[in-house]
């Protein structure tokens, strides 16, 4: 439901031109900007990112945006849709996944929300963008130096726009926004500073400790330089903790003199997200998973930043090397059953052309389980309604849900080992 629903977002926009192309099989949607014309995206569904690609953890975006104008300052866009209730428990794997997309520096990595898409503006999001804040870092002798345009037009590139609105505005002018978002983050970053409390002993002591449980062992030289530094953010140790989402900001010391040029803050700023994912069925948390995404869309775009979940932090590192499939020509079969399937990119040509080698019929993608007061309590990624059958790729905690409603369930990957354990063959 989320794919179709983005896809009709999309199409329904009056600054877009999407078209369905069949250049080959399972090739996407053509996007022309009305305001940019020589400005056209290649958006493909399902698209493994693993070594090839540059990315240290094996993931599969919902779509990827290419640009069609090749450009090295315009980067491809991983986007990720995240319902609330099949992701608010899964956000440690989830940030893993995406900030190894980030790091491979190849593509932006942006994340939407069902509610990006239901709802105009922010109200549905925890917006502490403005918590925080630093005045004196605001006053030009302090701030001039370091930063070529002004706070509050850097502040109004975002005002009151979503992540799906955000989405649009860089799909439009990706080179601009780029540079811009780039100064934004930059700008925040150097507002949340904070030098008075960075010379505290006891301040620097607790914001050692936060470190210690909102940042992966990996980030902390970084956060915890053994060099002189200033920090700040939304942080205890500044009187400025904020309910689920922590953010903190450190510079060197000796990056702040007057030989540093713009370029060079921009570069020597390092900034770090935490989502406390603890404890989901919290009042608020829906408002802080869609807040706390919602900053790591904008905050990307400087240099040295990275975002992790409380759960994540002490979890450990996925494995850097990532084993990808070979790329095969795959036969699909037309059927008017898939139709759907093939239409939103719901699966890959070769999940598709896998399942009709084994005469599956089509499944219902993403599977909603319900129980007697019409809630829904689980998901499976596949599913044969009529049969019973459900295949669940990640979440194993969804299975006992499924079989106490007389489901048989199998656990795994989509490939022929699973589906022929879930229809009756050996595994």
């Amino acid at each position: 439901e989320l794919e179709k629903r983005f896809i009709h977002c999309l199409q329904d926009n009056k600054n877009l031109l999407v078209s369905r192309s069949y250049a080959h099989q399972n090739a996407g949607w053509i996007i022309n900007t009305r305001t940019e014309p020589a400005m056209s995206w290649h958006l493909k569904a399902q698209v493994d990112l693993g070594v090839k690609e540059g990315v240290g953890i094996l993931s599969r975006p919902d779509y990827v945006l290419y640009p069609l104008m090749q450009s090295e300052k315009i980067k491809p866009v991983a986007i990720f849709l995240d319902g609330f209730a099949f992701h608010k428990d899964s956000v440690s794997d989830d940030v893993q996944k995406r900030q190894a997309i980030k790091d491979s520096g190849n593509f932006w990595v942006w994340t939407v929300t069902w509610a990006d898409l239901q709802e105009q503006g922010i109200k549905h999001v925890q917006n502490v963008m403005a918590l925080g804040h630093n005045p004196d870092m605001k006053q030009p002798k302090f701030y001039n130096p370091f930063h070529d345009t002004n706070f509050a037009t850097l502040e109004g590139s975002f005002r009151e726009r979503n992540s799906f609105a955000l989405l649009l505005d860089y799909l439009s002018d990706p080179g601009n926004k780029t540079l811009l978002w780039q100064k934004m983050a930059a700008a925040f970053a150097w507002v949340w500073l904070d030098p008075k409390k960075s010379q505290d002993t006891g301040a620097k002591q607790k914001y050692a400790y936060e470190m210690q449980e909102n940042a992966p062992a990996y980030r902390l030289n970084a956060l915890l330089p053994d060099e002189p530094f200033v920090f700040g953010g939304l942080l205890d140790s500044c009187s400025s903790s904020q309910q689920f989402i922590e953010l903190a900001v450190v510079v060197p010391q000796q990056a702040i003199k007057s030989t540093t040029s713009i370029e060079q803050m921009r570069n020597w700023l390092r900034l770090h997200i935490c989502f406390d994912d603890r404890y989901s069925q919290d009042d608020g948390y829906e408002a802080g998973f869609n807040g706390f995404w919602w900053m790591v869309n904008l905050l990307q775009f400087l240099p040295d930043m990275t975002f992790t979940s409380r759960k994540a932090v002490h979890l450990p590192q996925e494995a850097e090397t990532v084993k990808m499939q070979t790329s095969v020509v795959v036969d699909i079969q037309p059927d008017e059953s898939w139709a759907e399937i093939l239409e939103f990119g719901l699966l890959s040509a070769e999940e598709i052309a896998l399942l009709q080698s084994l005469s599956l019929p089509a499944p219902t993608v993403g599977y909603e389980l319900q129980d007697d007061d019409g809630e829904i309590i689980a998901e499976a990624d596949l599913a044969w309604p009529l049969q019973k059958q459900a295949l669940i790729i990640d979440n194993q905690d969804f299975t006992p849900l499924f079989e106490s409603k007389g489901w048989h369930v199998a656990f795994g990957p989509i490939d022929e080992s699973t589906l022929q354990h879930l229809f009756g063959g050996d595994k």
